[in-house]
Parts: structure tokens; C-alpha cells; sequence
């Protein structure tokens, strides 16, 4: 019988990254949120494409 160790996906460290970005998840329920999501993937787009540059 095998036995697993435990999973490393449940640090303390990955718990409190995953509770910083759950009120995140919110913004794709109304369209203001979605707008604002839409601006951010935008910017951050153009950043790595380098069509806008960071500031």
C-alpha cells in the first residue's frame, strides 16, 4: 500500500494567496467588474507585447 505525503499545494503560504484573490473572483459578476478586468488584461497585454510600456 502506498502511502501519499502531504499535499504541498495546502502551505500556509498558498492559503493566504489563495484568500488574497478570492474577492477577485467577484469582479467577472457584474460589468463593471468585467470592465475593469478587461482594462487590466489589456494593459498587462500590451505591457508584455511591449506595445505599452510600464511606467
Amino acid at each position: 500500500m502506498l502511502i501519499s505525503p502531504k499535499a504541498g499545494a495546502q502551505t500556509v503560504t498558498n492559503i493566504a494567496v489563495l484568500k488574497g484573490l478570492a474577492p477577485l473572483t467577484i469582479l467577472d459578476h457584474s460589468e463593471v467588474g468585467k470592465a475593469a478586468l478587461g482594462s487590466n488584461f489589456t494593459v498587462t497585454g500590451g505591457i508584455q507585447t511591449g506595445t505599452i510600456s510600464p511606467q
